[in-house]
């Protein structure tokens, strides 16, 4: 399985339940830190996304 359908795939697990960053590390074969780093960029795009939006309607 290709790397973005295995996270497409795991992603679609926590929908479901929660889940530890280890447990998500160990299904995708990396390390703790790494989904602790796509995690925090994942929400900085949805903050980012969601501030300039408002940003937006103020105008």
């Amino acid at each position: 399985m290709s790397g973005k359908k295995r996270l497409s795939s795991v992603a679609s697990d926590c929908q479901d339940k929660e889940k530890t960053q280890r447990e998500i590390a160990r299904e995708l074969g990396i390390s703790r830190s790494f989904v602790s780093r796509i995690e925090k960029r994942a929400l900085m795009k949805l903050f980012d996304e969601f501030y300039w939006s408002k940003q937006a309607q103020n105008r």
